[in-house]
């Protein structure tokens, strides 16, 4: 546990997303992790933060080569840094200490 505060936002702009994707439906992840990882790392700079991160990376089912370099790049044009982690290892325990925070459980 760490003493950091967990800022949550209230779903994501889904018709801005779909909007994006629109033709080019196989590039959907590029997408999706941008449009996430662009709001979390504007959130955490308001916030006074010199970095941020998600939760995205706890799952074995995410693209995390392009998580990463998404990631990098959103660091570079914001200046902020992004803080990436393989935690794919810890994922079965995450689905239970997550079940009853309301989290995201990917």
């Amino acid at each position: 546990e760490v003493n950091l505060p967990l800022i949550i936002t209230e779903g994501y702009d889904v018709i801005d997303y779909f909007r994006q994707v629109a033709g080019h439906e196989s590039q959907r992840c590029q997408y999706c992790f941008r449009l996430r990882l662009l709001e979390t790392a504007e959130t955490a700079h308001q916030a006074g933060f010199n970095a941020f991160t998600t939760s995205l990376l706890i799952s074995p089912h995410q693209k995390h080569d392009l998580l990463r370099e998404i990631g990098n790049e959103i660091s570079k044009e914001k200046g902020i840094d992004f803080l990436y982690a393989d935690l794919r290892k810890r994922y079965s325990n995450s689905r239970h200490m997550t079940k009853g925070l309301n989290l995201y459980r990917p």
